[in-house]
């Protein structure tokens, strides 16, 4: 013998929390000015047809990303130096709006691209040089005077670089090495 009977079940909704999460770039160049957009924050919500998501910063490699607004942008506020740090990490939280509130988070990883930077700090180790020619002319003994060599900080390694100066009225200079130069009597 046997005996059946249909039962109606009904299978309620849970909140799921949103999925796969991505972000649209994984580089950004050092230097980059400050609230600039770096990436764009996606997730999947299996809930999509009726909730919205909303993102939240956990980390921000030491104050140098935010999300502003909860919006999916995730901007960069701070400084990012190459020669400091070649990677930066970032924590993001995804909250969908449903009830309760459901959330994914991840961590993305930015590898900062380095910019070539100018030098900075051009020096001359010699600011200050007895008069050598009279004031009608000078002689080969004077000529070619050894003024001073110039110097400057690169944050970049390995770069060579080329000094120019503003010839004056009465003195030319002649460079002989790349950074060392000669004072001649001009005019």
């Amino acid at each position: 013998l046997t005996f059946s009977k249909t039962f109606d079940i009904t299978v309620n909704d849970v909140n799921e929390p949103p999925v796969n999460l991505q972000v649209s770039a994984s580089t950004l160049d050092e230097n980059v000015p400050s609230g600039t957009i770096v990436a764009t924050l996606s997730a999947d919500n299996p809930e999509s047809a009726v909730q919205t998501i909303s993102w939240a910063l956990l980390k921000n490699a030491g104050g140098r990303f935010s999300i502003p607004d909860g919006t999916n942008q995730l901007k960069a506020v701070g400084i990012f130096d190459y020669e400091e740090q070649t990677t930066r990490d970032v924590q993001v939280r995804a909250l969908d709006s449903g009830s309760p509130t459901a959330f994914s988070d991840a961590v993305f990883t930015f590898t900062i691209q380095d910019v070539n930077e100018p030098p900075t700090a051009i020096t001359l180790d010699n600011t200050v040089k007895k008069e050598q020619c009279p004031d009608v002319g000078c002689t080969a003994q004077t000529a070619g005077v050894y003024v001073g060599e110039f110097s400057s900080t690169d944050p970049e390694t390995g770069n060579t670089h080329t000094y120019g100066i503003s010839v004056s009225s009465i003195f030319c200079f002649l460079f002989g090495d790349i950074n060392i130069f000669r004072a001649i009597r001009h005019g």
